[in-house]
């Protein structure tokens, strides 16, 4: 009879906490770097992190120190750091765009499931502003780079209906890689524009109350005083719009602030509250980058942000 074992669910041990540098060139010029949590874990932990979780951070600790030299020094710096927004458009959007992945991925796999690669998943940009000259990669404790591995975007491959009239075979198809939020490219797709663009929504206003209803024979007839056709317009005036302006696609479409940083003084050093990073895609941008034309001289801000938590997307 074999024994039960008394020990527990054995904890794998895991590095969480992450050490990023932001280049001078970025706090002074293009203003823009992104992080990929998954990516930058799975590089220090040998093992493969999925973006489709919520990862908490515990928070962010930065250091900057100012820089005195040159024409434009800059005094003080002023970082926002923003995430996708935690709704339930994301991430729909998101299931929705690793669905129709899947889908379009077993087109070859039902018949050839082992062409899939071991690390095979879903993985997209946080933004189409998201290339990879403004990526931070996790440091070392000598400030080195960590040696990556492969970690490719997902590429969405179009159907090709058209063949070429000169030869008789199908042309090329179209591939596009994604991106959670923001607008579409040339080359990339944005799933929260795609979902919007592919859902029927609202009609404004709600219900389609026809004219004339306050006094029609129907209300009228139950009618015990003076009142009822003046209250019968009240309530079909009243809370028949939503309250969210239809027409605004934009706000919910773009990566919102989550924390903001304010350092100054010759050197500073703050960490923010605890904050929701979905699927780990993070964006830091320096609010006063371009204050004289971008010409401002400064250091980088090194940054170190722990991983708190991991936990799947919807769960509270």
């Amino acid at each position: 009879m074999a024994r039960r074992s008394n020990r527990g669910t054995r904890i794998q041990p895991a590095q969480l906490d992450l050490a990023f540098t932001i280049p001078a060139g970025v706090v002074s010029g293009d203003s823009r770097s992104y992080i990929d949590t998954a990516r930058e874990l799975s590089k220090v932990n040998r093992r493969g992190y999925s973006q489709g979780r919520m990862y908490a951070y515990q928070g962010l600790s930065f250091i900057w120190r100012q820089n005195t030299v040159g024409a434009k020094p800059m005094t003080t710096l002023e970082l926002s750091v923003r995430t996708a927004g935690n709704t339930w458009v994301v991430q729909n959007a998101h299931v929705k765009g690793e669905a129709l992945w899947h889908q379009m991925q077993d087109l070859v796999l039902d018949d050839n499931p082992s062409l899939a690669g071991k690390w095979h998943d879903f993985k997209v940009r946080l933004s189409s502003e998201q290339v990879v000259a403004r990526q931070l990669l996790v440091k070392d404790g000598a400030g080195v780079d960590v040696k990556s591995g492969e970690w490719k975007v997902s590429t969405y491959v179009m159907p090709q209906h058209e063949v070429n009239p000169a030869t008789g075979l199908p042309l090329a198809a179209d591939e596009f890689t994604a991106c959670l939020v923001g607008a579409n490219t040339a080359t990339i797709k944005s799933l929260t524009q795609a979902y919007e663009d592919s859902r029927a929504t609202v009609q404004s206003p709600m219900p389609n109350v026809p004219a004339g209803v306050s006094t029609s024979f129907f209300n009228l007839l139950t009618d015990t005083g003076s009142q009822e056709p003046e209250l019968a317009d009240v309530i079909i005036d009243e809370n028949d719009e939503p309250p969210y302006d239809l027409s605004e696609d934009g706000d919910w479409c773009e990566p919102l602030e989550a924390a903001r940083v304010y350092l100054g003084i010759t050197s500073g050093v703050q960490q923010t509250v605890i904050i929701d990073v979905p699927f780990g895609l993070c964006e830091i941008l320096a609010i006063n980058s371009y204050v004289d034309g971008g010409a401002n001289q400064t250091n980088g801000v090194d940054w170190k942000v722990e991983v708190l938590d991991i936990f799947p997307m919807g769960a509270e």
